[in-house]
């Protein structure tokens, strides 16, 4: 619902509406970070009805693209940073609710 609404968004504000064929689909507890130098901005985990997903997305261009579903551990509430052109994401739950511990991942492409 969350990146429903962001779609609706960036739609009003460019004047147009997308269709998207292949997207994350409807999650929360995801995090969003702009990575500079694709100029794209990456998506990572969150829940949808029925999983904690641990998959990454890039949107560029009018587009989603989904970059590995072999990345760190599926988790929800996790934060991701940008530092000297690298990602860094850290924290977050493997469980809808509660807590797991999980350590830092570099995630560099």
């Amino acid at each position: 619902m969350i990146i429903k609404k962001l779609f609706l968004i960036i739609s009003l504000l460019i004047g147009t509406s997308k269709s998207f064929s292949q997207t994350p689909g409807v999650r929360n507890g995801h995090n969003m970070v702009y990575y500079a130098p694709s100029k794209s901005i990456l998506l990572f985990g969150g829940a949808d009805e029925a999983k904690v997903n641990g998959d990454t997305w890039s949107f560029s261009a009018d587009k989603w693209t989904r970059i590995t579903d072999d990345g760190p551990s599926p988790r929800t509430f996790p934060c991701m940073v940008m530092a000297d052109n690298y990602v860094l994401l850290f924290g977050g739950n493997a469980v809808l609710f509660g807590s797991d511990k999980n350590p830092i991942h570099y995630l560099g492409w």
